[in-house]
């Protein structure tokens, strides 16, 4: 990672800036949160530049998804990410309403076939036909 911090800032955070683990688990996300801050001033993220950090914050207690979130949060706050266009939102909205519209009818088939068992079960027990 370019421009290291000194490590006692490091040692702090490790060892616990505040009394509860809230709080220790908020100033390490601070503290992940300015580091990531400062790696993006110093040009865009790379791959392995990323996993860095994210090792890096399992090492401070936060899991990687969120460390991933932080991320992306930072990257968007400092405009490197664009935020997603009406179009890809419009978008993907098309396709979810597609792919409920395949279930629902997939759900009436279904039904359908249970009710048409149902019936000759009911015909059956009905005209005392033995299965």
């Amino acid at each position: 990672m370019g421009g290291e911090p000194p490590n006692e800032l490091f040692d702090s955070a490790l060892a616990g800036a505040g009394s509860s683990p809230r709080h220790k688990r908020a100033a390490h996300r601070r503290l992940f949160h300015e580091m990531v801050k400062a790696e993006i001033e110093s040009g865009t993220l790379s791959s392995s530049r990323r996993r860095a950090l994210v090792r890096f914050a399992r090492r401070l207690g936060i899991l990687p998804p969120e460390a991933k979130l932080i991320i992306r949060a930072v990257e968007y706050a400092m405009g490197q990410v664009s935020a997603r266009t009406d179009e890809m939102l419009a978008a993907e909205r098309a396709a979810g309403a597609k792919r409920l519209e395949n279930l629902e009818a997939a759900l009436r088939i279904g039904l359908a076939l249970l009710l048409a068992v149902l019936y000759c079960m009911l015909a059956r027990w009905v005209f005392g036909l033995v299965f």
